[in-house]
């Protein structure tokens, strides 16, 4: 009996063991999976918090690219300044009045913060709201970053993003002109801070403001189809020919340093290759419409569609002669075919906006022409000379057709745009680039034929702007 009792006590007492046992190692599991559990709970939070930050960098940046200037983030102007902060606002009640560049602007319903040219706002107590992991509540403005000074601006209040928010400084950069309150050299400096359920994280970024322009990739370049023949020559580091339509080379003497490139077919004579291939189909390249309206603030003079010449100020010039003989510095003008130049005159080189059609038979003296023409109208070239363009690389841009003709020895230079059909044939020698924004629905948008040699070695500045774009230059993480 005895021994049947110590048995039992001798098992009871190892069954507590165990218990107790199980029962550490059920604790410790129990701890170890809430530990973890609130470990993977702080990672998620900071993950979504960084998220956040990063989602209203991307809402600032879209907000600099909508309400940009063509220059820079200038808001000098109320409109502009208050159309910029249209989604990062102050909601009502949050400031009464703001000095902006001696301005008082009165807050008192859901308006837009004016942007003010970045730092120009005065009043060090106006935005009381902002909280960053180093600036206390009621503060204002005030240093956030060691690189931060007191000029910086604040834009909007705290805005909902899922169970957080952020807040966005936007400030202007420390340019060489040390004027703080008028951007010059398209760059800005983003902070946001983004806060979850205590959570913070900021991050800073540099913003650019990159106005592309449009830097044509090859020597001959349409919208529409392109039919190369005769003896042409393409030639130079970008001599190729691209289209958005159909490609064809109906003459096995053409010869084509670079590539073809289409969006749809190519056509080729047997055994016939360029130098650089054929691709087809090949990727869409944006071409943008050739528009001379674009470039009138160039102008020195304006040969207008009445008839007078008109130089920058408005002046109108005198013309020598009268009736149909009448013209200026080689320019005359016939109500039905439009301006025409021709003889042994030497213009004067400048900028040309030309408010008709223009035909240009030759280019003058034997010096040749240097000018720059924005014709609203069909241009027709012929005869001989050198042509070199005034405004940069820009030799023409036309709103009608294109046709460039010429005998042994003519050499035109630049970049010549026509938003109308483009034809090159005869002997001239181009050195730069062709393009047409054409796309005809019969017919050709670019024909080169006869013994024209178009070379292109560097790629030229057409000085027309594209969809500008507001990018992310620097990123990094503050906190």
């Amino acid at each position: 009996m005895n021994r049947i009792r110590r048995d039992r006590g001798s098992a009871l007492i190892i069954t507590i063991v165990m218990v107790l046992a199980l029962a550490a190692l059920a604790a410790a599991i129990l701890t170890e999976v809430f530990f973890h559990s609130n470990r993977t709970s702080q990672v998620m939070k900071d993950d979504e918090a960084m998220a956040i930050a990063r989602a209203g960098l991307e809402k600032v940046r879209t907000q600099l690219y909508l309400y940009r200037t063509t220059s820079a983030w200038d808001s000098s102007l109320s409109s502009a300044a208050d159309r910029w902060n249209s989604i990062l606002r102050f909601n009502a009640g949050d400031v009464t009045t703001v000095g902006a560049n001696g301005v008082n602007r009165a807050f008192t319903t859901d308006v837009q913060l004016i942007k003010a040219n970045f730092d120009a706002m005065q009043a060090s107590n106006a935005f009381t709201t902002y909280r960053s992991g180093d600036q206390a509540a009621g503060t204002g403005i005030g240093v956030i970053t060691p690189d931060k000074t007191n000029s910086d601006v604040m834009f909007g209040q705290n805005k909902p993003f899922r169970s957080g928010g952020y807040h966005v400084l936007v400030r202007d950069n420390v340019e060489t002109d040390g004027n703080l309150n008028v951007d010059t050299d398209r760059v800005l400096i983003v902070t946001v801070t983004a806060t979850l359920e205590g959570v913070q994280r900021q991050l800073e970024a540099t913003v650019v403001f990159d106005p592309p322009v449009f830097l044509p990739g090859q020597a001959l370049l349409a919208e529409g189809d392109i039919l190369l023949s005769g003896s042409i020559g393409v030639t130079g580091q970008y001599g190729g020919a691209g289209t958005n339509n159909n490609l064809e080379v109906n003459n096995g003497a053409v010869t084509v340093q670079g590539s073809l490139q289409a969006v749809g077919n190519i056509t080729l004579p047997n055994g016939w290759t360029p130098g650089g291939g054929a691709i087809a189909p090949a990727p869409s390249q944006p071409i943008p419409t050739m528009n001379p309206q674009q470039f009138q603030t160039y102008a020195d003079y304006y040969l207008n569609a009445n008839g007078t010449v008109t130089n920058a100020g408005g002046t109108v010039l005198p013309m020598t002669g009268n009736g149909n003989s009448a013209n200026w510095n080689g320019f005359s003008f016939n109500a039905n075919n439009g301006w025409k130049f021709s003889g042994n005159n030497s213009p004067p080189a400048g900028n040309f906006f030309v408010g008709a059609d223009l035909n240009i038979a030759g280019f003058g003296s034997s010096s040749g022409m240097t000018a720059s023409f924005f014709v609203q109208g069909n241009v027709q070239i012929t005869g001989n000379g050198t042509f070199t363009p005034n405004l940069g690389d820009v030799a023409l841009i036309a709103s009608g057709t294109l046709n460039l003709q010429g005998t042994p020895g003519t050499t035109v230079n630049g970049f010549w745009g026509s938003a109308g059909t483009a034809n090159l044939g005869g002997n001239v020698t181009v050195n730069g680039t062709i393009v047409t924004s054409a796309n005809p629905t019969n017919g050709n948008a670019l024909t080169a034929n006869g013994s024209v040699i178009v070379n292109y070695d560097e790629q030229i500045d057409s000085l027309i702007e594209v969809a500008s774009q507001v990018n992310i230059r620097t990123i990094r993480r503050v906190k």
